[in-house]
């Protein structure tokens, strides 16, 4: 998965990450079919069934080409995104109801079996893909199955106002204003202190773009003489 080029996935890949318990892959199926206390025709719902590789594995193995199909197939399953524990369910296919397996001796069964329940009717949800995508690309960072939880706009911006405080308490304002201006300048004073630390300094039109609507909350004048006095106190 991870090569000299970069990071690349295969079907293989994906089965491998299954079997491992890293991603779940899923069946998309209708309510009918997927749910137990929904008569058929059903609603038009179409509904996510998170399969188990073992069970998958189990039943194609077992199932015997030399004769006509069951029109089920017996898998462990659950509705995806669900707390519940995988159960043995028997789902069947959605075929004519006037089809017999002795017209062509189940070959019309066995291929939408097949189609529904084998390989290519395996799914992929987004979540998981998300999954892969974290595997490939941070192999280090831990169990790639756990939930992805993205950082919230309220954390970002508070980040950033501390941020363009700093740079502003250690800089000045125009510095902290005008950052791309004295990050891109090297004869200006914050690139010659990322010169002596031995650090590379961050691009300035990408920081200057995240801080420029950033506002810096100043303190009122008696609070501050307040803060100023209680420091002198000390």
């Amino acid at each position: 998965m991870l090569c000299a080029h970069g990071a690349s996935c295969t079907s293989e890949d994906l089965l491998t990450l299954w079997k491992e318990a890293y991603i779940e892959l899923c069946f998309y199926l209708p309510d009918y079919i997927a749910c137990e206390n929904v008569p058929a025709p059903g609603t038009g719902r179409q509904v996510l069934l998170s399969v188990t590789p073992t069970s998958f594995h189990v039943f194609w193995e077992s199932v015997d080409y030399d004769f006509p199909p069951n029109d089920y197939a017996m898998l462990y399953v659950k509705e995806y995104g669900s707390t519940d524990s995988y159960t043995e369910r028997k789902l069947y296919v959605s075929i004519s109801p006037d089809y017999s397996v002795y017209d062509d001796h189940g070959q019309r069964l066995s291929a939408v079996l097949s189609l529904t329940y084998g390989l290519d009717g395996l799914s992929i949800p987004g979540k998981e893909l998300e999954k892969v995508f974290r595997f490939l690309t941070q192999p280090n960072s831990g169990d790639p199955s756990a939930e992805y939880k993205p950082v919230s706009a309220k954390t970002i911006n508070y980040l950033a106002t501390a941020l363009k405080a700093f740079i502003h308490i250690h800089y000045g304002a125009d510095v902290a204003e005008n950052l791309r201006k004295y990050l891109e300048d090297p004869t200006s004073e914050i690139r010659k202190d990322f010169a002596d630390k031995e650090i590379k300094a961050p691009g300035g039109k990408a920081l200057a773009g995240h801080l420029k609507d950033i506002l810096i909350e100043v303190l009122p004048s008696i609070e501050k003489t307040d803060v100023e006095s209680g420091s002198d106190n000390e």
